[in-house]
């Protein structure tokens, strides 16, 4: 009797300590996570004070909170996970072997092409951005950049993986000139691009041009030669240059004349008077008085610039424009310190 009453003693001293020894449980909310990213356990430790946690491959590397929270993975790969629970009694260990799984997010690249940038296609999702504001519905993989600034892009991979472009480009000031800015319907123009740099160069630059009511309509060289107006109006020409994911423009009106033909009008000053030869594709100086002496002849263009300089005897005379484009011309003679000045349109 005396060695039952033992046995039971204990069994129920026994029991009770195997009662009070501690049993490590615990889960990350994510076991799959992206390089960079971090995340959280909760402990579902029983019978347990304090404890111990190991994080193989992560910052920080270790921790005694309870449930640690944060905890950061940079690198690829398959990781493990330590968790010693413990208490006066003694101490219960958990290891998940392999755990956390941590992918890298897929290479994102970028190409340019005219004023359209071009992301790595075979992301879940995309979304771009103006100078850090939100395009709704800009989700494709490809943005037209036609407004100056900035066009980040933020892409969502197979794997959850969030990647996204946000980088500093070369400083840069868009500009051109045309050969003409006010011409006759039928004539044609070339622009020269005065682009300046403040940082960095243009070997990446991409360029776009648009010309309303011109053929052709679009260009993508750096200086477009022969666009052509057919129809009198006046046109917006709009140039954009892309760097990178930072694009910046220019633009200005030409205007398109109603002039088809020689003119039969006639220009006038209180010196002398223009009127253009039909069959010669000259120009018919008139005097009001001929004069022996000379006077300093100078056609300009429409931008100011001189086409034609020469020496001329104040009499009537036929002076050859036939290699002066169509448009509108100013004449200046200048004679005796004065000068007389005379617009006609070629």
């Amino acid at each position: 009797m005396k060695k039952f009453l033992l046995l039971s003693s204990l069994i129920f001293l026994f029991s009770i300590s195997k009662a009070q020894l501690p049993v490590a449980a615990f889960q990350a909310d994510d076991s799959t996570t992206c390089a960079g990213s971090c995340i959280n356990f909760t402990n579902f430790s029983t019978n347990a004070t304090s404890y111990q946690w190991i994080f193989q491959g992560a910052n920080p590397s270790s921790s005694t909170a309870a449930n640690p929270q944060n905890i950061c993975f940079n690198n690829q790969g398959n990781f493990s996970v330590t968790l010693i629970a413990s208490n006066s009694n003694g101490s219960d260990t958990l290891v998940k072997s392999n755990y956390i799984t941590v992918v890298y997010p897929q290479n994102l690249n970028i190409s340019t092409s005219g004023d359209t940038i071009f992301a790595s296609q075979g992301f879940y999702h995309y979304q771009w951005y103006l100078d850090a504001t939100l395009l709704p519905g800009d989700t494709l993989y490809y943005h037209v950049a036609l407004q100056d600034g900035t066009h980040y892009l933020v892409c969502i991979d197979t794997n959850g993986c969030e990647n996204g472009l946000a980088t500093f480009g070369p400083l840069f000031i868009p500009g051109f000139f045309s050969s003409d800015t006010e011409f006759c319907a039928g004539s044609c123009i070339g622009f020269t691009n005065t682009t300046q740099w403040l940082s960095g160069d243009s070997a990446f630059a991409t360029h776009q041009w648009y010309f309303n009511g011109a053929t052709p309509a679009l260009s993508q060289n750096y200086s477009p030669q022969n666009i052509c107006y057919n129809n009198p109006g006046s046109y917006l020409v709009k140039y954009i240059v892309l760097v990178g994911i930072t694009s910046s423009s220019d633009s200005f009106l030409v205007n398109v004349q109603s002039c088809t033909g020689i003119e039969e009008e006639s220009y006038s000053s209180n010196l002398f008077s223009v009127s253009m030869d039909p069959v010669n594709e000259g120009l018919m100086l008139h005097f009001i008085e001929q004069k022996k002496s000379e006077g300093q002849f100078i056609i300009f263009n429409s931008v100011g610039k001189t086409v034609l300089k020469k020496e001329v005897r104040l009499e009537n005379q036929l002076i050859d424009v036939h290699g002066l484009n169509h448009g509108i011309y100013m004449i200046y003679i200048k004679h005796d310190n004065e000068i007389f000045s005379c617009k006609f349109i070629r």
